[in-house]
């Protein structure tokens, strides 16, 4: 999993907020005005994008919650 942050914040301010949440995967740091954003057509935070190993999106949501994410990725 990689997370891919669009806040303004730098990584240093990011770092404590990231920590306090407990999120213990890789961030990228991309900005608002990143070309991904419209590339994943990113509808809002958090968005989870599932990509299969051959590089193919296979499902892009907003509002997935943990078990559907899940339910998902066994099929």
């Amino acid at each position: 999993m990689i997370g891919m942050n669009a806040d303004p914040e730098s990584a240093q301010e990011l770092k404590p907020r990231l920590e306090k949440a407990k999120v213990n995967w890789r961030q990228g740091l991309m900005g608002e005005e990143h070309p991904l954003m419209d590339d994943y057509q990113i509808p809002g935070y958090p968005t989870k994008i599932v990509i299969d190993p051959e590089g193919v999106v296979k499902f892009i949501d907003h509002f997935v919650d943990e078990a559907q994410l899940k339910e998902f990725l066994k099929k």
